[in-house]
């Protein structure tokens, strides 16, 4: 027998058994992003339920919205205070930095090394 197969919320899925957000980006927008999809891995396996996969999907679509909106409008003031934490985010995760990593007290001799 086929196994069912499994329902997921909207835009995530499972890639070679890790389990993604993925959502194209608007045509007039993919030249300036670089690339046709925004892809973020979350942290779920392919065993989680519906509901986790829904609220481990919540931050990657508030990131994707902002990115959206920042490769539209160049204005800071144009973004709210938990979109710009998102963009944020998104910058340590892609350069596999902590948060607090790069706060003042931890800038010196150490850092520079």
């Amino acid at each position: 027998m086929a196994k069912p197969k499994k329902r997921w919320p909207p835009n995530v899925g499972v890639n070679n058994g890790r389990v993604r957000y993925r959502k194209k980006v608007p045509p007039y927008l993919q030249q300036t992003y670089g690339k046709r999809l925004y892809v973020e891995y979350l942290d779920l396996d392919e065993s989680a339920t519906y509901d986790e996969a829904f609220e481990a999907a919540k931050p990657a679509k508030a990131c994707y919205e902002a990115k959206i909106k920042s490769l539209r409008n160049s204005s800071p003031d144009a973004f709210t205070e938990n979109e710009l934490e998102a963009l944020a985010a998104d910058i340590l995760k892609r350069e596999k930095i902590q948060q607090g990593e790069l706060a003042l007290h931890n800038i010196g001799p150490a850092f520079i090394k």
